[in-house]
């Protein structure tokens, strides 16, 4: 009992000292740190609201506010002309 309450203690500061290729090794036993699979998009599909599916969208930087100045200015936001939905450029 002593034992495994010893091990399960004191295994994250082992895991610290180990050298990366064998940390390597055990994220790869258990999956972690994995690149999940996905599906290319495809150039020619035309780019839709994630709200209401509508693809009459309008592309267009953020601009300067009174509260921020010029921080953040060069972030380009999409806006669905049809619901008002507003999201960053490759957020969706």
């Amino acid at each position: 009992m002593y034992l495994i309450l010893l091990i399960f203690l004191f295994s994250p500061i082992i895991y610290l000292f180990l050298p990366f290729k064998i940390k390597y090794q055990i994220a790869n036993k258990l999956g972690i740190g994995k690149i999940p699979d996905y599906k290319p998009i495809n150039p020619n599909t035309p780019i839709k609201c994630p709200c209401c599916g509508s693809s009459q969208i309008s592309a267009n930087n953020r601009g300067w506010n009174l509260l921020t100045g010029f921080i953040g200015s060069g972030q380009v936001y999409i806006t669905c002309l049809k619901c008002g939905k507003r999201w960053k450029a490759g957020k969706y």
